[in-house]
């Protein structure tokens, strides 16, 4: 055990699970097993690795999918951890149709047929990331994929539609590899297990068992209505203004509150990929910061 962490040998199970849900590591298993875990973790710093040179930290968070791929870029000033109220800026808030990127060559208004074939996806996974990484000054440090699962609902089964997903999510790890290794992008790649975002945002909710994965969703939007309930949560700059107007405009009351309300005009499409891609990337803000909290304060940083 790694000096000043020995205290995690004396914590009860409960407080174990209790930490590894705030710094977004396992929680579960027996303290055998938790404790080298949450120690290793609680000793990473994922932010380290970000230029001390720089300013800002961009992070870009992707809810993987096909027809509905979700994203949202955050972003930190270098100082932020330093601050008592951690307060993201979120500067772009999308949903996307992959296969259905114009392309250049193909004349005006001719219908393209979606295609699923590697050579198709490659294509799909490079210019994405290429519209994500464009401008050096502003291409993420840190991205952020949704870990795709291989079967739905624990069933025997593998579906088309998430062979197709899980092909196109490792089409996206083998774009970034490249271009770190050409030295074309410089930034961090992580992996996010869904299943850890949700135990984080929902660990003091009811969701009911017979109806989880919809309950999930429902319970996610919720938590987002309350994140953008609080003017002072998260805030808003450049296309995500009228994204985070047109997701309070849902709700009767919330954008007359607002003191200069955006005038709406986005339509918002499926809401719980859109919360999906927001609660990722926040979660893993959160997860840095309890992480400081936590080395500075021990258990009493999460009482």
């Amino acid at each position: 055990m790694a000096s000043g962490l020995e205290w995690l040998s004396k914590c009860k199970l409960t407080h174990l699970r209790a930490i590894a849900i705030a710094i977004g590591v396992n929680s579960s298993g027996t303290k055998g097993v938790m404790i080298p875990a949450i120690g290793a973790a609680l000793q990473r710093d994922n932010f380290a690795k970000t230029s001390p040179r720089k300013q800002t930290h961009r992070i870009l968070s992707i809810d993987m999918g096909i027809r509905n791929l979700s994203f949202c870029e955050i972003f930190l000033p270098a100082f932020a951890f330093t601050q008592k109220d951690l307060k993201p800026i979120i500067q772009r808030w999308d949903r996307i149709a992959v296969t259905q990127t114009p392309d250049v060559n193909e004349p005006l208004g001719r219908q393209v047929k979606e295609m699923y074939d590697p050579l198709t996806y490659s294509k799909h996974a490079y210019d994405l990331l290429r519209r994500f990484l464009h401008l050096a000054d502003q291409a993420p440090d840190h991205i952020l994929i949704e870990r795709q699962r291989f079967r739905t609902m624990g069933g025997a089964n593998v579906q088309e539609w998430t062979l197709r997903v899980n092909m196109f999510e490792g089409m996206l790890y083998a774009v970034l590899k490249t271009l770190q290794e050409n030295g074309q992008w410089n930034g961090t790649v992580y992996s996010v297990l869904p299943k850890k975002v949700s135990t984080f945002w929902l660990q003091d909710r009811e969701v009911d068992a017979e109806k989880e994965n919809q309950n999930i969703k429902t319970e996610k939007i919720k938590v987002v209505d309350e994140l953008l309930k609080n003017p002072n949560a998260i805030f808003a700059e450049g296309q995500a203004v009228e994204v985070v107007a047109a997701w309070r405009a849902r709700r009767p009351g919330e954008a007359r509150k607002s003191k200069k309300p955006a005038k709406v005009t986005t339509k918002l499409g499926k809401l719980d990929d859109l919360a999906d891609s927001l609660l990722q990337g926040l979660a893993w803000v959160r997860w840095e910061q309890n992480r400081r909290a936590i080395l500075l304060r021990g258990l009493d940083a999460i009482s």
